[in-house]
């Protein structure tokens, strides 16, 4: 195609495309071979079209040239594609951790104390940490508290633990979650209360039910989710929370039977749920209107989907932990400034298949949906973001996954680094109750022209995502993938493998 154009100075063209977005780009390289050429002989337009292939974003300030760019940019890609990790070490742990948390480069885990049993007052007084940033550094830090508590939820970039406990003294029994500085175990400085107390949500819960697994603590921010129900198919409430005034600003009951839910932002919430009555989940995008009038705007989409019984939260990125501990923060970040990429979003949704499966016999799959922003969250009954029934992910339920029926398929957990997405597949025998014993994993990335990889018998149980940044976009520094390479005969994390790029 002839382009008018082609009149004017190179430079001029190489300036007006320069304000261009990379769709605008990448369409102007298939409108015309003149201006492709242009695009592919100028190192700035090639970066700003490489990073629209990527899914990152400029940060602006930097003092790096843009080949140097693009070579960066190409080479992390192809990094991704091919699964070739820069370093790996293995890190001990200690004793088995009933939950653990990987945030920038710091990991977190809890130990069970007390009974075996919820009744008999399980729970944690000490939450370990350790700096992922160096292989040397195995030995965790440790801070402890002065009461038993049943979960917890932190920030690390503001330096911020919420602790949660069961309390029965009073006329009701209520959830109390207490505002803690992680440096120092006391309140924290910028929480009005030191402890937001919040009302059970079933009249026949207590302390023996009130087990952590019924509870989820989220952070964004100044938000604070806080999600508890009874137990699976029962009713609960949300309840989201400034911590730092300790208001509520909005609570929802889900309807009785599967649901799960999923802070995405300080002005967004997203909840599954599904009835046992209806055949379909439906996906509830709530977004603040107000704070101070409490005012909500909800919108509603319908999923062929047959459970949707739990959602993972969003890969949510702090900075680099290096232990240093601050006023406000417990970070040092130490990045690259130039280049972030956007907080993936990941919907997560638990339904069964059976087709392959021998009788009497549950096999749990759990299927996960990419949505990467929320405008094309919105139009989601139009347009798929990620077509989970196309031909490359027909080819995995159809040929990958029966090969795995011997094992327990315990389900498989998503990240999106970039435009290559990894599903990590967790296999297992089954133990006593239903969760089983995982054993290995596979693996399958998805590269940046769309093809699948199948990486069969990985070591490694469980996969986490981080990236170390200063804010909660991850940069284009070193990414870190936390791996459970050891779990004892209860499912509980005894050794981590750190992959790095």
């Amino acid at each position: 195609m002839e382009c008018c154009t082609l009149s004017l100075p190179t430079e001029l063209i190489v300036r007006i495309l320069s304000f261009l977005s990379h769709d605008d780009l990448d369409a102007c390289t298939f409108a015309c071979n003149e201006l492709a050429d242009i695009i592919e002989g100028t190192s700035s337009l090639s970066y700003i079209l490489e990073l629209g292939v990527t899914g990152l974003q400029d940060c602006g300030a930097r003092d790096v040239t843009y080949p140097e760019l693009l070579d960066i940019l190409r080479t992390r890609e192809h990094a991704w594609s091919t699964l070739n990790w820069r370093a790996t070490w293995k890190i001990p742990v200690i004793e088995a951790y009933m939950f653990w948390e990987l945030c920038g480069s710091a990991f977190f885990g809890t130990r069970l104390t007390g009974g075996p049993a919820p009744s008999h007052g399980v729970g944690f007084n000490t939450i370990d940490f350790y700096d992922l940033q160096e292989p040397t550094a195995v030995e965790p830090m440790q801070i402890s508290f002065e009461k038993t508590f049943l979960n917890f939820g932190v920030d690390p970039g503001q330096n911020l633990v919420i602790l949660l406990e069961f309390s029965e003294t009073g006329s009701s029994p209520v959830w109390l979650l207490h505002v803690r500085a992680f440096s120092t175990g006391l309140r924290h400085p910028k929480a009005d209360v030191e402890t937001i107390r919040v009302p059970v949500a079933h009249e026949q819960w207590s302390s023996p039910n009130g087990f952590p697994g019924n509870t989820d603590i989220q952070i964004i921010g100044s938000i604070l989710l806080f999600a508890q129900r009874r137990g699976p198919g029962c009713s609960g409430s949300i309840s989201i929370i400034n911590w730092k005034k300790g208001a509520r600003i909005f609570t929802t009951y889900p309807v009785l039977g599967s649901w799960a839910c999923s802070l995405l932002s300080e002005t967004e919430i997203l909840i599954a749920w599904r009835t046992s009555f209806v055949k379909q989940t439906t996906l509830e995008y709530y977004e603040l209107v107000s704070e101070s009038k409490k005012k909500w705007r909800s919108t509603s989409f319908e999923l062929p989907f047959r459970d949707a019984e739990r959602m993972w939260k969003p890969n949510y990125c702090y900075g680099q932990a290096s232990f240093t501990f601050t006023e406000d923060s417990i970070i040092q970040p130490e990045t690259y400034p130039f280049i972030h990429q956007p907080t993936p979003r990941i919907v997560a949704f638990r339904f069964y298949h059976d087709s392959f499966t021998p009788p009497n016999t549950a096999r749990k799959i759990d299927m996960f949906l990419m949505v990467d922003n929320l405008r094309r969250f919105k139009t989601f009954g139009d347009t798929v973001p990620w077509d989970i029934w196309g031909p490359e992910s027909t080819r995995i339920f159809s040929e990958v996954l029966p090969k795995m029926w011997q094992r327990v398929i315990r389900g498989f957990r998503a990240i999106l680094p970039g435009s290559a997405t990894i599903l990590d597949f967790n296999e297992g025998l089954w133990g006593e109750g239903d969760e089983g014993v995982v054993t290995e994993s596979s693996t399958i990335s998805l590269d940046p022209e769309g093809k699948f990889r199948v990486t069969s018998g990985l070591p490694y149980k469980q996969m986490r995502l981080s990236y170390p940044s200063d804010c909660r976009t991850p940069m284009l520094g070193d990414t870190i993938i936390c791996a459970a390479e050891d779990l004892n005969e209860r499912g509980r994390l005894k050794a981590l493998r750190v992959l790095r790029f």
